[in-house]
């Protein structure tokens, strides 16, 4: 690749060194019949099918395809889509529900139908239409706010910059070969979370069981699991009301408010507020040290982090529960207790008739009865499942590095426009 200095022409930083040479780039908007055509052409109900019936709903987020559709709409219009047609949802252009179709068939109204024009290539299209910028774009002009759908004129009016088919197929074959790196290495993540558990199923006690069905070769001849409080092996202690932690009170430098995000994502590194010292003494009780383990009790509820050796001093905020393990039980291992999806279900509670779920409070966490086996054995377990979980961590990290790595060569491969241009 060549890098070119021609700033002022509509040409890319960064170029293929056979294509050097060529002259700038055209610029047009995305409705221009150079460019793309909306279609509006409209198929009836008898002529659709589970396989190729496309609804905002089996548009699947992050440009990741397509789910077979489980049930077909008992009325309503439709438009048909061709192989090389790409579909977008219009409802929450957020999401990244974007394809490029690989059959022919019938879309809801709430997809966008795009066709390459009579100068683009459709694979072309399709990446223009899958860049993070057309997807900024397209939410700067959407209207609503919890259910935001794009403008369609706003969206053919998009800027779009196009070499010649020659030098748009090059383009697009690199970007595919980078797409289908990250499409393995997505599988690849999905295959060791699945695999994370089947094996967590094997290695704990299924309900009404006293031993589970995998053990390791040292301790397939000792005694069952033990039957136990979860009040009998860790403290519990519930975020401080709301009214403790006011906005008017945090200070730019001091000590650290541990929020949801913080046991959602187990991320130590950003912290939003601090507080003085003077309101940490107050607070001491629910002050949070390193091997602890933090709940999420609001929004996105049952997810725990350990809180790591070097993590800063500070408190749980009213929306986490803390829990500190005593010496009979592995702080690992009780994590990996908690996540199973027997205790989620005791820890969350359903009110009766309603969807919503709520934690429950702290005296029913404390009764709570788990089994749990020696302290070696916790051991062995708990060290298996963090190597795997090390594996998934180092695996989510290599799909963004390919991720950043591919919006930073997009930059450079696509001219930036000026207004001029457009």
């Amino acid at each position: 690749m060549h890098m070119n200095k021609q700033k002022r022409l509509l040409v890319p930083k960064l170029r293929f060194p056979e294509f050097k040479n060529n002259e700038e780039w055209h610029s047009e908007h995305l409705g221009s019949e150079k460019v793309a055509k909306f279609i509006k052409n409209k198929v009836s109900l008898d002529e659709l099918s589970l396989e190729t019936y496309i609804s905002t709903e089996n548009l699947l987020p992050d440009f990741s395809g397509t789910s077979i559709s489980t049930r077909l709409p008992p009325s309503g219009s439709f438009t048909e889509y061709k192989e090389a047609d790409v579909l977008i949802s219009n409802i929450r252009p957020y999401l990244k529900k974007v394809w490029q179709a690989d059959r022919t068939g019938a879309c809801s109204n709430d997809v966008i139908v795009i066709r390459a024009g009579k100068e683009i290539k459709p694979d072309f299209l399709n990446h223009i239409l899958k860049n993070e910028n057309f997807i900024t774009y397209v939410m700067k002009s959407a209207k609503g706010v919890k259910m935001p759908r794009g403008d369609v004129s706003s969206i053919k009016a998009y800027p779009v910059t196009f070499p010649k088919f020659d030098e748009q197929q090059k383009i697009a074959d690199f970007l595919y070969s980078l797409d289908n790196l990250i499409i393995l290495h997505s599988q690849k993540l999905h295959t060791l979370k699945v695999y994370k558990k089947s094996l967590i199923q094997q290695l704990f006690p299924a309900e009404g069981e006293i031993v589970p069905k995998l053990r390791f070769p040292e301790f397939s001849n000792t005694k069952y699991w033990e039957n136990i409080n979860l009040d009998n092996i860790a403290k519990f202690v519930r975020g401080p009301f709301g009214g403790s932690l006011k906005k008017d009170i945090f200070v730019k430098k001091g000590y650290a408010v541990y929020e949801q995000q913080h046991a959602i994502y187990g991320n130590f590194q950003n912290f939003r507020y601090f507080i003085s010292g003077e309101k940490f003494n107050e607070l001491k009780r629910f002050e949070v040290k390193p091997n602890d383990l933090i709940m999420s009790c609001s929004g996105t509820m049952g997810k725990f982090s350990l809180v790591p050796p070097k993590a800063p001093i500070g408190v749980i905020n009213q929306a986490l529960l803390k829990i500190t393990a005593n010496s009979s039980i592995n702080v690992n291992f009780l994590k990996e207790i908690f996540e199973l999806p027997l205790n989620q279900e005791k820890l969350l509670s359903q009110a009766a008739g309603g969807a919503i779920k709520n934690v429950v409070g702290v005296d029913q966490i404390k009764k709570i009865v788990i089994r749990i086996p020696s302290l070696k054995e916790q051991q062995k377990i708990a060290d298996l499942l963090s190597n795997i979980d090390e594996l998934i961590l180092n695996q989510t990290n290599k799909i963004e590095i390919l991720r950043d790595h591919k919006k930073g060569l997009i930059q450079l491969l696509f001219p930036i426009l000026e207004e001029s241009n457009i």
